[in-house]
């Protein structure tokens, strides 16, 4: 009885996804206004700063009026990147002023021949209002050091607006200077400050 009772009020109802159309499964949960997003939709959304709006707020009318542009946008971007250098995890597209941060470690950017892939998050230097890389999380091991390079961030964009933390490399030798009294000094991998002057001098145009 309990089953058939259920039936009736619905609840075993096929979901559709209010973005897509496709079914949503019956384990979707609803918006604040009652509207439905599939998780198919929702693995769509870029990781980098949008998803916690996204999770907390998002409507199916918001995701159609703001991401639907953002992926068409997107998708023009990829098309015409091709990175002209890169340093760990950042690529640079210095002709069209684009660089993208492939997030998992994985060089997937490098092994595509330098092309962003489906879920890698394009950026475009107009749109960044600062930038600045720091070493953190160094370990210095006697005469050697290694550590991670952290971009900071404020990105000035409708969709991906806000303030970002994103780590371009980890775990990577840094150069040590030597010793100022008892402290040891580092600073940036050789091989990555070309990559650094290149960012910064396409932040400045």
């Amino acid at each position: 009885m309990k089953g058939r009772k259920e039936k009736e009020m619905g609840l075993l109802d096929k979901k559709i996804c209010d973005v897509c159309g496709g079914d949503a499964g019956l384990m979707t949960k609803k918006r604040p206004d009652k509207s439905i997003i599939c998780s198919k939709c929702w693995d769509r959304l870029p990781t980098m700063g949008a998803r916690e709006y996204a999770w907390k707020a998002m409507t199916a009318e918001d995701y159609k009026r703001d991401f639907i542009p953002y992926f068409e946008r997107a998708a023009e971007l990829k098309k015409i990147f091709h990175s002209t250098c890169n340093y760990g995890d950042l690529y640079i597209d210095e002709e069209h002023r684009l660089f993208c941060i492939e997030p998992s470690g994985k060089n997937l950017v490098k092994k595509n021949n330098g092309r962003p892939m489906e879920k890698t998050e394009i950026f475009e230097f107009e749109n960044t209002s600062y930038a600045e890389f720091i070493l953190d999380k160094v370990k210095v091991d006697g005469s050697s050091a290694e550590g991670n390079i952290l971009l900071d961030m404020i990105y000035d964009d409708p969709v991906m607006n806000g303030t970002y933390y994103i780590y371009i490399s980890a775990g990577l030798s840094v150069e040590v200077k030597g010793f100022l009294g008892k402290k040891i000094e580092y600073e940036f991998p050789k091989k990555f400050l070309p990559v650094n002057s290149v960012f910064h001098n396409l932040m400045k145009k």
